[in-house]
């Protein structure tokens, strides 16, 4: 069983977490974030199932800035109002698809961009 690292986490430790430390669904809703950000990885594999499995989302995922939607994506989860989900910062560490930093901060700068064209719609959104 691996604890991580550059071949990411296996369904072992999924099913532990799922098991005995399934606290990041309360998390979002104790802390009620305007923005998520989730670092799952590309297109809809286990971690999107996990999404999806725990929180309410609405539609497809959406591509950003013209990107691939299997390597950034927004989200229309129910409750958060600017949702996203991209590779996690290892995954340009020799990661199946050797991604590189640059295309990773790509990624990242498109989430960045959307949430700043957004960011009147959180903060005006009770007024």
């Amino acid at each position: 069983m691996s604890l991580g690292g550059r071949k990411g986490v296996d369904s072992g430790i999924h099913d532990l977490e799922k098991e005995y430390f399934h606290v990041i669904p309360q998390e979002i809703e104790i802390l009620k974030p305007d923005v998520l950000i989730l670092l799952t990885g590309p297109g809809q594999n286990a971690y999107y199932n996990y999404i999806k499995e725990n929180f309410k989302v609405k539609g497809s995922p959406k591509p950003l800035a013209g990107i691939d939607v299997d390597a950034v994506a927004k989200l229309d989860i129910e409750g958060i109002s600017l949702a996203y989900k991209t590779y996690h910062p290892t995954a340009t560490k020799d990661g199946d698809r050797g991604i590189k930093d640059a295309e990773k901060w790509q990624y990242y700068h498109a989430i960045f961009d959307d949430m700043k064209e957004h960011l009147d719609d959180i903060f005006l959104k009770d007024k």
